[in-house]
């Protein structure tokens, strides 16, 4: 699973700026960080509130009734800037296997369709479906202002708010001025013309006249920050067909699909000199985590941030409970993906690193931790990159749609480094990098030992160590769990068990 052979084939020799990229690296761009869907929905809707020329929307899950500002739904607020003439159009994910497993997902069926209608929605939708691919996801998230672009891991679910009672989901957004938001534009045009069955019934809304293709970008926004940016994907191959650069690009074979966003990942592990920052709600990609290990080896400090799904806070400290292969589960995306195989050999190899520090972020109470969303990779103070991937190979390898910010700006990626440091410990960190790392892995084992010791001492701040090994597993179980029973649902349809649903 992990010879050199393999390492190689998947990750050509390092290269800073990929090739293997349908979107050029650009200077000039402003970059804002949106930390916590708070944060990013009010300025994603002041920013529609304005709008004079376009509304564009990626969506992947989403609550029907959801309430971006939490008093109107995202799709009156849509609706309000079509009335008053602007281009408003939503790219939706349709995949008529998830639907019984997960209910944040929009599939576009005859029932939604009449919903719409229902509500009083004329802006055009498309359906970009997965076809019969039972793992396959559009897992892009992003929002489109005039010639702003926002894109992250928030999807359109109250669960995301923080609330008096906890504090929500951890998840960022990257708000992106300049040259490069002109990229994410050309993206969304390449998805929306290209989106699979969106030609079929029950692909389009209201009717395909009305939902018809957007025309490419065909200049650049003008520079107006200090960031270099490239925006990156992961593409499967076969979906889309049309390679029409964007403005100052270079034609692209989109037939072959595009894996520009792990290669640069990659490419930044294999460079990193002092530390190494993830923020992530997967952990078991065999790529990251052999890297994440040769960091270590060469005296890099690396703090992996997890949700660490399923069990109590106390016991995900304590790891008490020592991992074997034999006792996780065995469902569909392990088959697939190798996910279960590469955390089983690579995390015990990773805990017997000084230098390597798994965190979670505890709820209000210390009693289990935040569901952590973020798809956040941060490098030397230097680099980082944010967007919709998770550390699973279903993101990385051309087979989930994936759209992330890669961002050279030392200014910008310390900024973001000592904000979440300073909510996560409740104390201002170090300025120097090599000292924060310390300090933060110090505090968060020093809580972990209180979790431990069963809460009996105050708490700095609420990151909290994570046995690598035992407390991991329990992710990853969880993990695969879900998978199986999207699976399980499927098998009892096709065996008429349960209503075949209409729908692409």
């Amino acid at each position: 699973l992990f010879s050199e052979q393999k390492m190689h084939k998947l990750f050509p020799a390092p290269r800073l700026h990929p090739q293997c990229c349908a979107h050029p690296l650009r200077t000039g761009n402003k970059i804002t960080p949106l930390v916590g869907a708070d944060a990013t929905y009010d300025r994603i809707c002041a920013a529609m509130a304005n709008a004079k020329k376009n509304i564009y929307v990626v969506i992947s899950f989403m609550k029907r009734e959801f309430k971006p500002n939490k008093k109107d739904t995202w799709y009156s607020i849509l609706q309000a800037a079509r009335n008053r003439g602007v281009d408003v159009r939503v790219l939706i994910w349709s995949h008529k296997h998830h639907n019984e497993t997960f209910q944040t997902i929009f599939p576009g069926f005859e029932e939604d369709h009449k919903w719409l209608k229902g509500m009083g929605v004329s802006f055009p939708i498309r359906w970009d479906s997965s076809g019969d691919d039972h793992l396959h996801c559009h897992h892009e998230k992003t929002w489109i202002v005039d010639d702003t672009a926002f894109t992250g891991g928030i999807i359109l679910s109250e669960r995301w708010f923080e609330t008096p009672e906890d504090r929500g989901i951890q998840d960022i957004f990257m708000e992106v001025n300049g040259p490069s938001a002109t990229d994410v534009i050309h993206s969304f045009a390449q998805r929306w013309n290209g989106a699979l069955h969106h030609d079929k019934p029950l692909g389009a809304y209201p009717n395909l006249e009305v939902a018809n293709n957007v025309s490419y970008p065909t200049s650049v926004s003008a520079a107006c920050g200090p960031s270099t940016v490239q925006v990156q994907r992961t593409v499967r191959a076969q979906h889309y067909t049309d390679g029409t650069p964007p403005p100052g690009g270079e034609p692209f074979d989109m037939v072959k699909g595009e894996t520009s966003l792990i290669e640069q990942i990659i490419t930044a592990l294999q460079s990193a000199t002092s530390h190494v920052y993830i923020e992530n709600s997967h952990i078991a990609y065999p790529g990251i985590l052999s890297e994440l290990l040769k960091c270590c080896q060469r005296g890099v400090k690396c703090i992996f941030c997890i949700p660490s799904w399923g069990g109590t806070a106390q016991e995900a400290a304590l790891g008490d409970k020592p991992l074997r292969a034999q006792t996780l589960p065995l469902p569909a995306v392990a088959i697939r993906t190798g996910y279960i195989d590469s955390f089983v050999q690579l995390m015990p190899l990773l805990a017997q690193q000084e230098n390597f520090c798994l965190v979670g972020l505890l709820q209000k109470g210390c009693k289990r931790f935040i569901p952590v969303h973020s798809k956040l990779v941060m490098v030397d103070d230097k680099w980082l990159s944010c967007g919709s991937a998770n550390v699973v190979d279903l993101s990385y390898e051309r087979d989930h749609t994936e759209i992330a910010l890669s961002v050279w700006c030392e200014q910008t990626v310390k900024d973001l480094r000592r904000q979440l440091w300073e909510k996560y410990a409740d104390s201002q960190p170090p300025t120097d990098g090599q000292e924060s790392f310390e300090w933060l892995m110090r505090i968060a084992k020093e809580n972990g030992k209180v979790i431990k010791a069963g809460h009996t001492n105050p708490l700095q701040g609420y990151v909290c160590a994570i046995d690598p090994v035992a407390g991991g597993a329990r992710m990853v179980n969880a993990a695969g769990v879900y998978r199986q029973r999207e699976i399980a649902v499927e098998e009892r349809r096709e065996k008429g068990q349960l209503p075949k649903k209409s729908g692409l």
